[in-house]
């Protein structure tokens, strides 16, 4: 049996859903405009999936969400319609954190730190670190700005990219830092060869405890 999932990608304005068949992703479809319009679109995004790559629910093995930071309404639908589908189809849960799925875009052979970060308002950011090979060296963590941000850090080359790192450039401008702006907001697409790895070896979340990743506590939570 082929091992279908879906993903599902709302912490940012990027709303997006993917098909993957394996590790590989055979259908996307996404919207990333002004504004979070994933009430209006993430449920026809699902069902144009769906009927796009020829699967009916019962065939899905299991579902994956990017569980945040990010979007604190974004998340909110996303794991909700993650856990729904999870429910009516007896199928487990995947989660994978939004920084890690965000830090997949970007590809280097060279010894960089890998430093994806959201706007979280102000001068505050939620940020992880990866090393070149996208192994978390930090975890995702809420931060001010500052020029002592990187001090526990190696002096290894800094590649800053994500919604935030314009409000960056202003403190971090030295040679140690590289800035993509053109990756901002993560994507399905990057989900699936983290939710196969994750699926064969049954790292799933426990549907009724599972709750997005805030990393601020003075919100609501499902």
């Amino acid at each position: 049996m082929k091992s279908y999932i879906l993903c599902l990608e709302t912490s940012s304005t990027n709303c997006s859903v993917s098909i993957s068949k394996e590790n590989k992703i055979i259908y996307t479809k996404e919207s990333d405009g002004e504004g979070y319009k994933h009430s209006e679109f993430l449920h026809s995004f699902i069902e144009e999936s769906m009927n796009n790559s020829n699967l009916k629910y019962d065939e899905l093995m299991a579902v994956s969400v990017g569980i945040g930071p990010g979007s604190f309404t974004g998340l909110r639908i996303g794991l909700s319609s993650a856990k729904g589908i999870c429910y009516s189809n007896d199928i487990p849960l995947i989660t994978i954190n939004s920084l890690e799925i965000l830090a997949q875009k970007y590809k280097t052979k060279n010894e960089e730190i890998l430093v994806p970060m959201f706007d979280a308002r102000r001068m505050e950011v939620y940020f992880s670190i990866f090393d070149k090979n996208h192994k978390i060296l930090k975890p995702p963590t809420s931060r001010i700005i500052s020029r002592d941000f990187f001090q526990d850090f190696p002096k290894k080359k800094k590649v800053i990219f994500g919604n935030a790192a314009e409000k960056c450039k202003g403190v971090f401008n030295s040679k140690e830092f590289k800035y993509i702006v053109d990756i901002k907001n993560p994507s399905s697409k990057e989900m699936g060869e983290i939710s196969y790895t994750k699926f064969l070896i049954k790292d799933f979340a426990n549907l009724a405890y599972c709750e997005p990743l805030y990393l601020k506590n003075n919100y609501l939570k499902i």
